[in-house]
């Protein structure tokens, strides 16, 4: 008895055994990822900002390449994809750290007459201030120093591109033929497209300047920002802005006022492809300050400005700047500061200040701008005058031309000596 009931005992276990494989079913074969959709994967990190991950995606595309046949892309659209994901490698190696204090989104059209500059840093007007006969660009503003003395834009050449042209004028109220600077225009060996160059803006050394280009060779994508320096006549080789300012979607326009320390730029990697802008008000570094790559976690987040607030120190209170009127140049109170203090932020009034001396400083400055704010208007009113054919006030024209530019070096002297006596 005991035998029987030991070998039904082992003819059950067998029969299970048996039926195992069909109780359970097999685990489901992994999806072939094609080399196409390893390509799309690639892009789509790329314009995450993941760069690393989209190399090695493109590592893999390239090793699942069949022998024969055609690839699924293109050596070029390879070729620009790959390049792009180098740039952004290396940009990311040096984001900048600035504090972002305030974002608006606004029609495209005409986005830059919502740049409140102090007369000191110029102007920015649409093109119908232009002499006649002279044209520009499509929506492309018209930037004017606080001399008044010259215009900066971006012209169409033959081929209907963007070049960057100046006008100056002259004491008779004449202007001198258009100066353009093709130079800027920096075309790669292999563009096909022509390269554009627009959204001029001079900084007061009238040696700065920002601008706009859409090179595939040296963009992150659409239109990136660049800056360059003038060099005599010309300028020299443009540089690309890198990040949080560029992104894989146009970027705009940068404007920088020194003496409010505060600035501008525009984007619509927000809304690509439509019909809005994002602008940024910023606080700008007087000296480059990147974020340590190694040491900052959410630097691709920084570097996309997910969130701009992430960009400000805990506790920075910017309510009493933000709380200025709107509209545009020459807005601002009379006692109205606006000087940005390094580790503090910006200093609106000249009560805010700790220092003693900075206060004795601050006054001193409120009559240095004013003074420079009331030469430029007579100056502009004298030239009203000469154009006119009262070529009497010829002398006094001169004598403010000499004297305008020792007095806005009065105004930044003065303004550098505050943030110095504040540390």
């Amino acid at each position: 008895m005991t035998a029987m009931k030991n070998l039904a005992l082992l003819l059950a276990a067998s029969a299970s055994l048996t039926l195992w494989p069909d109780t359970v079913a097999a685990a489901p074969k992994a999806k072939r990822v094609t080399p196409l959709e390893l390509f799309r994967q690639a892009e789509t990190a790329a314009d995450n900002y993941e760069f690393a991950a989209a190399a090695e995606l493109l590592e893999r595309y390239s090793e699942a390449l069949p022998r024969r046949g055609k690839a699924p892309v293109s050596d070029e659209e390879l070729q620009t994809l790959t390049d792009r994901v180098e740039r952004g490698r290396l940009m990311m190696d040096r984001v900048e750290k600035i504090v972002v204090i305030d974002s608006i989104s606004v029609p495209k059209k005409d986005f830059f007459a919502h740049y409140r500059l102090d007369p000191s840093a110029g102007t920015l007007r649409d093109a119908s201030v232009l002499p006649q006969g002279l044209a520009a660009v499509e929506g492309q503003p018209v930037y004017t120093p606080e001399s008044g003395l010259t215009m900066m834009w971006s012209m169409p050449d033959s081929t209907g591109r963007g070049v960057i042209a100046e006008l100056s004028l002259l004491a008779d109220g004449t202007y001198e033929p258009v100066v353009k600077h093709p130079e800027l225009n920096v075309e790669s060996y292999e563009a096909t497209d022509p390269v554009e160059a627009l959204f001029p803006f001079m900084m007061a050394d009238g040696l700065t300047l920002y601008y706009a280009m859409d090179n595939p060779e040296m963009s992150m994508g659409g239109l990136d920002i660049f800056f360059t320096r003038r060099d005599g006549a010309v300028f020299m080789q443009p540089q690309n802005l890198g990040m949080p300012y560029n992104s894989p979607a146009n970027d705009y326009m940068l404007a920088i006022d020194e003496t409010t320390g505060t600035g501008w730029w525009a984007t619509d990697r927000n809304y690509e492809g439509g019909d809005t802008v994002t602008i940024y008000r910023f606080i700008p570094n007087e000296l480059r300050v990147n974020y340590n790559a190694s040491e900052t976690p959410d630097l691709a987040s920084l570097a996309r400005l997910d969130s701009w607030r992430a960009t400000q120190p805990a506790g920075a209170d910017y309510s009493e700047l933000l709380a200025r009127p709107a509209g545009g140049a020459g807005t601002a109170e009379v006692d109205d500061l606006m000087i940005s203090i390094p580790g503090r932020g910006v200093v609106v009034t000249v009560g805010q200040l700790r220092s003693s001396q900075a206060r004795k400083l601050a006054k001193e400055l409120l009559l240095a701008r004013s003074s420079v704010v009331s030469t430029e208007a007579r100056l502009e009113e004298l030239r009203r005058s000469y154009a006119s054919g009262k070529r009497g006030v010829a002398a006094e024209i001169k004598s403010l031309e000499r004297k305008l530019p020792s007095l806005r070096l009065s105004v930044k002297r003065l303004r550098n000596e505050i943030i110095k006596a504040e540390r």
